[in-house]
Order: C-alpha cells, then structure tokens, then sequence
C-alpha cells in the first residue's frame, strides 16, 4: 500500500512538472508571435499613404495576404488561426494558436478611452490564443507622425 501511495505521489509530481514546463514552452511561443506581428503593424503608416483613406483596408488591399498593407488600420479586426506569416502562408505546428489584431482611435490625452473620429493616435491590440483561451495580449500606440 505504501509503495501504491508512494507512486500516485511521484505521478502527480511528474504530472504538475510537465504542464508547468508546457505552461512556459506556450508562453515563449505566444511572446514571439505577438511580437512579430505588433512590430509588424506599428512600422506601418498612420494614415493610409496611396488609396483615399478610410478606416480599415482600402478597396486595393486583399484581405488574403498582408503584403500590401501599407498603414495601421489595415489590420483591424483581422485575424488568422493557425497564424500567418505576412504572406499569408500559415506558420508552421501552430494550429491549435491564432492571432486577433483590433486598431480603434484613442483619446491622445488617455489612450484607454475610445473616440469616435481621429484624434491623431490609435491604439493597436494583439491578442494571441491557444485553444481558444488567451495567452498573451499587448497594446501599443501610434501616432501620426
């Protein structure tokens, strides 16, 4: 009976270290996605710098690939599962993740306020999911320049 007790023990143990080491590996994995992607959009333009601008993709820009987005709000309320690479080719061993991209216009003096017309800044979030549950999440702003 002892070794019985001894043995769910050391299960349980191996059991909390595995999803611990599997809890970072999805961590690390989230980090670079977010990152990739948020650097991504934030270098693009403020305003949309050929087609008359409007709020979100233009007429000219496909929604299958990013290549030819050329400013932020090209990417609000994209999202791809599994993940892209801007080419819109799906990133490998990634199925189970898939990345959400929000952009709204945002009071300059409090970027956690929300407005209903260009003030100059917009607020770029990036969430990214395994299994439908968030892993990570980051925001940044861009201003005209």
């Amino acid at each position: 009976m002892l070794v019985g007790i001894l043995l769910v023990a050391s299960m349980n143990c191996v059991a909390t270290l595995i999803r611990g080491r599997l809890v970072v590996a999805d961590s690390g994995i989230a980090a670079q996605l977010l990152h990739q992607l948020m650097s991504e959009i934030i270098e693009q333009d403020y305003y949309e710098p050929v087609d008359p601008p409007v709020f979100g993709r233009e007429s000219s820009e496909s929604g299958g690939n990013r290549t030819n987005w050329d400013d932020v709000d090209d990417y609000h309320l994209w999202t791809a599962s599994p993940p892209q690479d801007r080419n819109g080719s799906p990133l490998p061993n990634l199925t189970d993740w898939r990345r959400d991209v929000v952009v709204e216009w945002v009071d300059p003096s409090d970027p956690s306020v929300v407005v209903g017309s260009d003030q100059g800044v917009k607020r770029v979030t990036v969430t990214i999911r395994r299994n439908g549950a968030i892993v990570a999440q980051e925001f940044a702003v861009r201003s005209e320049d």
